[in-house]
């Protein structure tokens, strides 16, 4: 009993037992797990129902514009989104490979934001040689099966008419022949006509053979392989295989019939023979006849909506939109667009591709909308032919005419003095007239002559025209400017004698003067003007607008330039240095008007902008070469551009801002003391951030 106290008495009151330490800790533990547990879980559900993504990179690669978020916000049905692409290319390379992931990588980025941007996008992946994806692949293919069944219906009447035109064609040809053969039998083979009958003979010998080849090749396209990438029978080659068969032999037939009539007429034949041929004649024509409006049938079949989607599939890399009415496909060269030609050439072979994922899905979205489709048409009488290759290093709109190809509008271009005026097809919207003066020179004056009167006949017709203007560089005193007379009916009149200069004072007191002007503030609230203000904006030898009395003609001047000590119109621009005027203008001198005139063509509308070579490619692609790929120096011309040509469509909805134009730095150009406050605020401030939180959680500590 003493030793038991005594060992009692030698306990530590406050100490722990290890049975009671266990418990404890365990408990500890327990309750940690429990808490990371629940804090995963929350920030799952913060993921998931309540994410904010913020984008800091510096040319707003994540961010959707304001263009795109139109577009998504204007949808009234769900809009699936099926991104289809092969996982692996044993074609490639290992760093091609993984280049290409990189690439896709920037598209799915794309796509997620397109799909929290709107709850009527759907988002699909799927890779077509992967067997875990073939249910979803099925059901695309069965979802685009069923919104192209009418026209696949269409093809599919007009080919099998076509085939049995084609075996009719066959069966037909076999006993002429035998029966020709029997009648020219005791023909001279010194007759005049025997060896064109001889060769009638083989020709409708070996017509039987010919069309049942022509048909097991017709046949073969008609059947889909999906093990080779054709879930879809190619009806546009079948198509091409019969129509070409059906006219060869159908004109072949009519000839035929034509040699004989004319034999028989001219009395050259045996009598027998004649007798023979005259009733053939007609069965001649009549099968001619019917085999040749087949083959018209086919020549009147729309274009098969279905085939770039077939070439798309084909390719396993590729972008496909669907409604329930509608599909439209993105091949995978447009969503990773290669430099233009002339920037490729700068920069070599290795140059980096341009992603305009963002831009071509929201386009093709659009497309799924609008029952028409806009015609851009870019007028102009230069020494080239083309205008749009993208090649040339004057008046080149190869860039222009990739973005709007990109935006959805049809891009073609009518070289007044060479080619007739392109003829507007049905069910395109309302034509763009884009009216390009060549630069002023004595060589440019005829094909200039024959621009004004395209532009003149445009503008009297009621047409939607953006007309850009030169000045004149030889300009007779007392003779009117010649493109006035084109725009009259607009009420804006041209000072094209005269040119807005810029005094820039120089070393010495040696000033120099400038032609061109920089612009970011547009005016008003015309829908252009919002789409393009505060984008910097180069214009190059800037023509002073008048507006005239014009009656109902509504004008409103998106941008002008106000005179100063620096800064006046003169026609002596021409002379070095160039002198101030006497008396100084206190009006500011219009650049870019706006025009809306009603009659009986409806509401035309109009953009007249004195200045000529701002929608160039030189100007439209200029940037800064530190970023990949390099950023506009001026992305308000692009916008003015596209955003003007979206105006005079009548196509007011899309007018926002694009991607290319919010691909800008973040952070304007920093002052030197701006700089060095912002150095010291990183380098001190965060470490006294840091130690004054510490003090303030020590002081918490302490009650």
């Amino acid at each position: 009993m003493a030793i038991t106290k005594e060992t009692d008495a030698r306990k530590d009151p406050g100490q722990e037992t290890a049975s009671t330490r266990r418990i404890k800790y365990g408990l500890s533990v327990g309750i940690l797990l429990v808490s990371l547990l629940l804090i995963l879980g929350v920030i799952n559900w913060l993921a998931s129902d309540a994410s904010r993504r913020f984008d800091l990179t510096a040319v707003g690669r994540y961010s959707l514009s304001a263009q795109t978020l139109k577009i998504l916000n204007s949808l009234d049905e769900t809009v699936t989104i099926t991104a289809l692409f092969a996982e692996s290319d044993p074609l490639l390379s290992t760093d091609e490979q993984r280049a290409v992931a990189a690439q896709r990588r920037q598209v799915e980025d794309v796509l997620r934001e397109f799909r929290s941007k709107s709850d009527k996008v759907e988002v699909v992946r799927l890779d077509p040689a992967d067997p875990r994806t073939i249910t979803k692949y099925d059901a695309l293919i069965e979802r685009l099966g069923a919104i192209h069944a009418e026209e696949i219906e269409t093809y599919q009447s007009a080919i099998e008419a076509g085939r049995a035109g084609m075996r009719s064609l066959g069966a037909f040809a076999s006993p002429q022949a035998e029966a020709l053969v029997n009648a020219i039998g005791d023909l001279s083979p010194d007759h005049p006509s025997f060896r064109m009958l001889q060769r009638i003979i083989q020709v409708l010998s070996v017509m039987p053979q010919e069309m049942e080849s022509l048909d097991k090749t017709a046949q073969q396209s008609l059947e889909a392989d999906a093990m080779r990438g054709s879930p879809f029978p190619d009806l546009a080659g079948a198509a091409s295989i019969v129509r070409a068969a059906l006219q060869f032999r159908g004109s072949s037939l009519s000839q035929i019939a034509d040699l004989f009539s004319d034999w028989i007429e001219a009395g050259d034949l045996p009598q027998p023979l004649a007798d023979f041929l005259k009733p053939r004649v007609e069965e001649f024509r009549r099968l001619s006849s019917a085999a040749l409006d087949q083959q018209e049938r086919l020549n009147d079949l729309a274009p098969l909506k279905l085939t770039p989607i077939t070439l798309a599939l084909r390719q396993r890399n590729c972008v496909l939109l669907t409604t329930s009415r509608r599909s439209a496909v993105l091949p995978y060269d447009r969503l990773f667009r290669a430099p233009g030609a002339l920037q490729a050439m700068e920069e070599g072979a290795g140059a980096v591709r341009r992603f305009a994922g963002e831009t071509v899905i929201a386009s093709g979205i659009r497309q799924l909308l609008l029952d028409e489709r806009p015609n851009v048409i870019i007028c102009h009488a230069e020494q080239q032919p083309t205008v749009l290759s993208g090649t040339s290093r004057g008046a080149d709109f190869g860039a222009l005419a990739e973005m709007l190809t990109d935006l959805g509008f049809y891009v073609r271009e009518w070289h007044v003095s060479f080619a007739p005026k392109p003829t507007i097809e049905q069910k395109t919207g309302r034509p763009v007239w884009v009216i390009a003066p060549p630069a002023p020179n004595p060589q440019a004056m005829m094909p200039a002559a024959a621009l004004v009167d395209a532009a003149k006949e445009l503008v009297e017709s009621g047409e939607s025209v953006f007309i850009g203007l030169f000045p004149r560089i030889a300009a007779v005193p007392g003779q009117p400017d010649q493109w006035n007379a084109a725009i009259a009916p607009l009420g804006v009149e041209a000072e094209t004698d005269r040119l807005v200069v810029e005094r820039i004072p120089g070393p010495g007191g040696a000033d120099q003067f400038a032609h061109g002007h920089d612009f970011v503030d547009y005016k008003g609230e015309h829908p252009v003007s919002v789409a393009v203000r505060g984008l910097p904006t180069r214009l190059d030898f800037a023509v002073p607008l008048r507006l005239l009395d014009a009656g109902s003609v509504q004008r409103t001047v998106l941008l002008d330039i106000a005179p100063n000590d620096r800064i006046w119109a003169t026609d002596q621009f021409l002379q070095m240095p160039i002198a101030p005027p006497t008396t100084r203008d206190t009006a500011p001198y219009p650049i870019l008007a706006a025009v809306e005139r009603t009659g009986g063509f409806g509401t035309q509308r109009a953009l007249v902008i004195g200045s000529a070579q701002w929608w160039y490619s030189a100007v439209v692609q200029e940037g800064d070469l530190r970023f990949r790929p390099p950023l506009p120096f001026y992305p308000g011309n692009a916008e003015l551009f596209t955003a003007g040509v979206c105006w005079l469509a009548h196509l007011d909805e899309l007018i926002a801002r694009s991607p290319r134009a919010e691909a800008v730095v973040r952070i304007d150009n920093l002052s030197p003391g701006a700089q060095l406050f912002w150095r010291w605020a990183l380098i001190g401030g965060l470490p006294v951030l840091s130690l004054a939180a510490g003090v303030a959680v020590a002081m918490a500590r302490r009650g």
